[in-house]
């Protein structure tokens, strides 16, 4: 033998190339085994996934590990969360306690968006008052999660994986900025629409009269779960007309039909609005910049990771596009009309309207629930199959992971909040202070990064709703419009709020006389010692060295620090020129 330089090469020993040959031979043999093994899992693993135990086990198994971060916390850090429970402990107990008797009185009237009202104060009577509160947002969790399952499954009339994807944007931005009221109504919305496509043309009049009531309950569930209802039975009754005018009949005389029924699904919900107090809020419309406009079309995808987000939202992009393009999707007329709506209602809708926030956030959210229940991957690849399960089952898992390592650390935070407000006494008044981001102390801007979501929005404005909660002291934040909620503040307390305005930055608090630029957003700026006995500052670390003449520190932590107030003043009532 001759190597590549010419060099000659001792002759290999007798049977060289017979063992090797048997080697090669033995080695294919194997690898052909372990595929012939591997290809029969596969197909094994694929009828098994095809039973309906399989299905339900996956189903199940996603739901629990989707609630597991439940677990970790007894105060969850969504944004509105601790408000809500903060006024639905109120309505369970607070007419039987000395000190929030004294605050707060119920006032029923005909409001919508009564979804933790109606449902939370029960629960909380019955049990502890944080066991309750997650119970409620495990409903919240769940609750479009099975709705996007069955609206699915009353669409295409089979069980489908791709639906149960949906648990990838259950836990999204405005849940965790903890709006309970329109998660627990979207989810509704979905559960009633299923089955308005499953009886709407067999038991026509039932249909219409159990809709006429599930809109009644969404109503007063929240009114973009009654839109979203809306929505659905109108692009059904779309899709229906279209097949009745390809069948020959008028397209005009099938549309006018179906709408002359379902408009009477509307007629409770709108005289119930016509006599509420909310009908005659202000419109007070806010708009916002189109940069922030595409990052609230990703809501459904927001966590506290950017760049979590980012892959997620991607990736999901990417497959639907791939699937269009191979014609790998199916979208039945009536989907297609819902998703369209859908996207245009977001694109023409303000921030805020009517007092309420983030109202084309929440289209965007609806969308990311069509996306599961409206649509449906077909003819992919035994492969490609298996690539996409793993995918959506890995990134599903690390967003939960994400999620409950974030809840897990913020039980640091409610211990240091615990502690600095142990002494508060009963009764007492107490001012919410924050730490602004253009406040920070340079050395502290990463302590501050773990209050916000991968979109900017902070959470911890609602904390402190917990002084309620836990010590019947008053706070002067917590959700208690009459337009909006059925409860209202007695005087003097009414009037502290009033004059407070909301949660006041450090900045304000720090001001030794009013400025005019200031009292829309803090009216009591330099008179706030007048109505409260103690200050409580959160993000404390991030302001290490505040102090003031009329503060006396208490409790310091990282996260909370308490002040007593040293002297009161009276009151003093400043006009200000708006114009």
């Amino acid at each position: 033998m001759i190597d590549t330089v010419g060099r000659r090469l001792p002759a290999p020993p007798d049977g060289y190339f017979a063992v090797h040959r048997q080697a090669e031979f033995a080695s294919e043999h194997w690898l052909g085994l372990m595929q012939a093994v591997m290809a029969r899992a596969a197909r094994l693993l694929l009828r098994l996934s095809q039973t309906r135990i399989a299905w339900w086990s996956t189903l199940i198994t996603l739901c629990a590990v989707l609630l597991a971060p439940l677990a970790v916390v007894d105060v969850p850090p969504l944004l509105d969360y601790p408000n809500h429970l903060a006024r639905a402990y109120v309505l369970a107990h607070g007419q039987h306690d000395a000190y929030l008797s004294q605050m707060y009185a119920p006032h029923w009237v005909v409001i919508p968006n009564l979804a933790v009202d109606l449902l939370l104060p029960p629960l909380i009577s019955v049990m502890p008052v944080h066991i309750a509160g997650r119970i409620l947002l495990a409903v919240a969790l769940l609750l479009p999660v099975i709705g996007s399952v069955l609206y699915s499954q009353a669409v295409f009339a089979r069980r489908s994986y791709w639906s149960i994807a949906v648990c990838l944007v259950a836990c999204n931005g405005l849940f965790l900025l903890g709006f309970m009221n329109f998660q627990i109504a979207i989810g509704l919305a979905l559960v009633c629409a299923a089955a308005w496509l499953r009886w709407r043309e067999t038991h026509p009049v039932a249909a219409i009269a159990l809709s006429a009531i599930c809109a009644v309950l969404l109503f007063f569930s929240h009114l973009m779960g009654l839109l979203f209802f809306l929505i659905l039975v109108a692009s059904h009754d779309i899709e229906r007309a279209w097949e009745a005018h390809r069948q020959g009949g008028s397209l005009i005389a099938a549309v006018a039909h179906r709408a002359a029924r379902s408009l009477l699904i509307v007629v409770l919900p709108a005289v119930l609005y016509a006599v509420s107090a909310f009908s005659g809020n202000a419109l007070e419309i806010s708009w916002e910049s189109w940069p922030d406009k595409l990052i609230r079309a990703a809501m459904s995808l927001v966590n506290y990771n950017l760049c979590l987000d980012i892959v997620s939202a991607v990736l999901l992009v990417a497959f639907l596009l791939t699937c269009a393009m191979l014609r790998l999707i199916v979208v039945p007329l009536g989907s297609a009309v819902a998703l369209a709506a859908v996207v245009v209602l977001f694109a023409v809708s303000p921030f805020a309207l009517k007092g309420g926030g983030y109202l084309d956030a929440r289209f965007a959210v609806m969308f990311g629930f069509l996306l599961f229940a409206t649509i449906l991957p077909i003819r992919l690849p035994s492969r490609a199959t298996l690539l996409v399960a793993v995918t959506i089952v890995a990134l599903f898992s690390l967003r939960t992971a994400h999620v409950a390592a974030v809840w897990y650390a913020h039980n640091r935070d409610l211990a240091q909040l615990r502690y600095a407000m142990s002494v508060v006494e009963p009764g007492s008044r107490v001012l919410l202070a924050l730490v602004g981001g253009d406040e920070v102390a340079p050395a502290q801007r990463e302590f501050m990064r773990r209050q916000y979501l991968s979109d900017g929005s902070r959470l911890d404005a609602h904390t402190a709703a917990l002084l309620l909660i836990e010590r019947h002291a008053f706070w002067a934040v917590l959700f208690a419009n009459n337009e909006q909620q059925p409860i209202e503040l007695r005087s003097p307390y009414r009037e502290i709020a009033n004059r407070t305005a909301g949660v006041v930055d450090i900045r304000l608090l720090s001001a030794s006389s009013p400025d005019p630029r200031d009292l829309e957003t803090f009216p009591l700026e330099g008179q706030w010692s007048c109505c409260y006995d103690y200050v409580l500052l959160l993000e404390a670390a991030a302001q290490p060295d505040f102090s003031h003449d009329n503060l006396e520190l208490l409790r310091k932590t990282d996260y909370a620090s308490l002040f007593r107030i040293r002297h009161h003043q009276t009151f003093i009532a400043t006009s200000v020129d708006t114009n």
